[in-house]
């Protein structure tokens, strides 16, 4: 997910609204289907979870087996706040030595109303491991792509790769703008409508552009697939694979995603 923490923020989502979002009983999903929990030690998880450190761990069954687990016999009467005040060094518990499959997120006060982002290394979490938000369409994301520009334009005819020299294309790059030449291999899609008449989107499969950004501008010699930008910068819309034959084109979007570590 941290892919995603500057484009669609996918951290600001909690289960809660996933669940309403999606239809997805989020309530319901054992701890092993959400991928945070076995990233996080008892005092990561009583500080991203609202109030749970105020509960009596005997209500909190997961963290009161985890405990037990690993002290054997202790006061449960006591919150977490408390034990873990007097005991610090249990903090350290990691949940990935409790079974997870045996609970379910309802068995955790207040985790359906955790934003993500508070978890610890929920970055490192892929978006299937998360019940439902693989099933949250984008307009529902916190940060949701919008449409720039108002033209409009469809599909009239498919052309494969053994197109040559067009100079008709609306594709291209933020860095050498959206009207690039293709010399050779111009597999495209050739529109129909308003401004884009007879205008060419080329395959990013067979034409790079120049792009990239900071750092990035040096990664494949500093060459990105042709492509358009209609949502903005969260992602580059590329028509992928031509077949003139049949008729068809396929779509791919490319992400900018640089990280440390």
């Amino acid at each position: 997910m941290g892919d995603f923490q500057d484009t669609f923020k996918l951290q600001k989502f909690d289960l809660d609204q996933i669940a309403k979002v999606s239809g997805i009983d989020t309530l319901s999903a054992s701890l092993d289907q959400f991928g945070v929990m076995s990233r996080q030690t008892l005092d990561s998880l009583t500080k991203a979870v609202p109030n749970l450190g105020d509960f009596p761990i005997e209500q909190v069954l997961p963290v009161k087996d985890l405990i037990t687990q690993s002290v054997g016999s202790f006061d449960a009467t006591k919150t977490l706040n408390q034990l873990l005040a007097q005991s610090p060094q249990l903090g350290d518990i990691s949940l990935a030595n409790l079974d997870l499959s045996q609970y379910n997120v309802a068995d955790i006060p207040n985790l359906e109303i955790t934003q993500l982002g508070a978890f610890k290394d929920w970055q490192a979490v892929k978006i299937q491991d998360i019940p439902g938000l693989a099933k949250v369409p984008f307009n529902n994301f916190p940060d949701s792509p919008q449409t720039i520009g108002q033209t409009v334009g469809t599909v009239d005819v498919v052309f494969g790769a053994a197109e040559q020299k067009r100079d008709r294309s609306i594709s291209g790059s933020t860095k050498v703008g959206f009207g690039v030449p293709c010399d050779k291999g111009c597999g495209h899609i050739e529109l129909s409508g308003g401004t884009v008449l007879g205008r060419q989107w080329d395959s990013g499969k067979y034409q790079e552009v120049k792009g990239g950004q900071g750092v990035l501008g040096a990664v494949n010699g500093g060459k990105e697939p042709t492509g358009r930008h209609p949502f903005g910068e969260a992602f580059k819309v590329v028509i992928w694979d031509v077949s003139e034959t049949q008729g068809t084109a396929s779509m791919a979007m490319f992400f900018r995603i640089c990280s440390r570590g």
